[in-house]
């Protein structure tokens, strides 16, 4: 079942069912990028991480993954700053795909307004040699619950 999520001059689309990971359908009309970073948490990056690679796999050629420590204490700037770190570190530009796997701290910091303040301040800060028009940092939302 696909149900979409209006926010205020954006929306995106959520699919509910059992084996999503595993269904190409699920998959089709994703960003167009070389590279990909799936932000999780130990835990269930630990459970439902591989299978996100393997669903991925097809569509991008690089897909390094940066992992959020839990709890309500963590969803903050540093939090926020430890992925513009992965982001640098791994070389990635304005075309990335960010893909939060998770909730809590993911769900606080990954999924919700702070995405928009990684794709707003790193597309700004980036030293990418992409074209100026290139589209500012994707996300996509998993939830593998």
């Amino acid at each position: 079942m696909k149900v979409h999520v209006a926010i205020a001059n954006a929306g995106y689309d959520i699919l509910i069912g059992d084996g999503l990971l595993q269904s190409a359908s699920a998959w089709q009309g994703l960003p167009k990028a070389q590279r990909a970073v799936i932000v999780s948490n130990p835990t269930v990056h630990a459970l439902h991480g591989a299978a996100l690679r393997q669903a991925l796999a097809p569509h991008y050629g690089q897909i390094p993954s940066v992992h959020l420590p839990d709890g309500e204490q963590h969803k903050d700037w540093a939090t926020l700053n430890r992925i513009f770190d992965h982001l640098l570190s791994a070389g990635c530009d304005r075309n990335t795909v960010l893909f939060a796997l998770g909730g809590g701290v993911v769900g606080g910091v990954a999924e919700r307004k702070p995405t928009s303040e990684v794709a707003k301040r790193f597309t700004l800060g980036s030293t990418s040699s992409s074209s100026a028009g290139s589209a500012p940092i994707q996300r996509a939302i998993v939830d593998a619950y």
